[in-house]
């Protein structure tokens, strides 16, 4: 099964969770890997080797974005259970933007190479407990975990009660393909459900095209905060520890990666609204 992972968005905790991906993922389906961030490149070839990687400052994925940076405003209401905490559609253009450029990459390799059967997407700030068997997707279906890199599972297939939670997902070339292009595609969707909400655009085009949904078995957790003190993903974001989340504590086969010499960090860094 030829496979290409799709890794973009800031780096954050990505030092602390790079283990977790390697191990459930990267060692045992050898994907292609493809980056787009704005973080430290020897980093990230050191950790995942990718074929293909864009570096972009925020400045330079301002520009490029143009005028859609500021056609949405600073904020969306949240209509999920954290309304405290306003949706930003500047961030999502931002990372959005990064998911477009890793597939016009792909899509050059694909031209040189041959169709994957199978592009897998993720991102740096997510720890990895459990990845179910990977198998060759159905056409025109898209894998998406049942329980999200929150903990919130899909009920009655929506997570959050907004659509489709995207964190992790996996697809065929084709759907693939389209999905990383949500960067474009999201202006449309905009127009006709009047709502800024990733979860819930993603749903509208995946009902829109008749793109089949599959619910996958995945256990992983958004990490906050910093490589040295990683935070919880949700509200109020506290420090992991024996007491928080401990299963997402460094286990032994990966003390290596995560023991570096530390920085004090004298408060934690808390979230300001989501990226979704």
């Amino acid at each position: 099964m030829k496979m290409a992972l799709c890794l973009y968005g800031q780096q954050r905790t990505e030092e602390f969770c790079a283990p977790s991906l390697n191990r459930h993922l990267i060692s045992r389906y050898c994907p292609d890997v493809f980056i787009c961030s704005e973080g430290n490149p020897d980093t990230l070839r050191e950790n995942y080797q990718p074929v293909a990687m864009e570096i972009y400052s925020p400045e330079e994925k301002i520009r490029a974005i143009g005028g859609r940076f500021d056609r949405y405003g600073e904020t969306w209401p949240n209509p999920g259970p954290f309304k405290e905490h306003p949706i930003k559609p500047k961030a999502d253009l931002l990372y959005l933007y990064q998911g477009w450029r890793c597939r016009e990459m792909l899509r050059d390799r694909e031209e040189k190479y041959g169709s994957y059967d199978i592009i897998v997407s993720s991102r740096f700030d997510i720890k990895y407990l459990k990845i179910q068997p990977i198998k060759k997707p159905k056409k025109n279906t898209f894998y998406v975990p049942r329980v999200d890199a929150f903990g919130q599972e899909a009920v009655n297939g929506i997570h959050w009660g907004m659509g489709l939670s995207t964190h992790t997902w996996w697809a065929d070339s084709i759907t693939g393909n389209f999905m990383l292009n949500s960067y474009n595609w999201f202006d449309d969707c905009f127009k006709e459900i009047k709502n800024w909400c990733g979860q819930a655009m993603t749903k509208y085009m995946c009902d829109k095209m008749k793109i089949k949904v599959e619910y996958t078995d995945v256990t992983c957790m958004l990490i906050r905060g910093t490589n040295e003190r990683p935070l919880e993903g949700l509200p109020p974001w506290l420090p992991l520890s024996e007491k928080i989340h401990p299963e997402y504590l460094p286990q032994e086969w990966e003390k290596k990666k995560t023991n570096k010499k530390t920085v004090p960090v004298k408060e934690p860094p808390h979230a300001v609204g989501f990226n979704w």
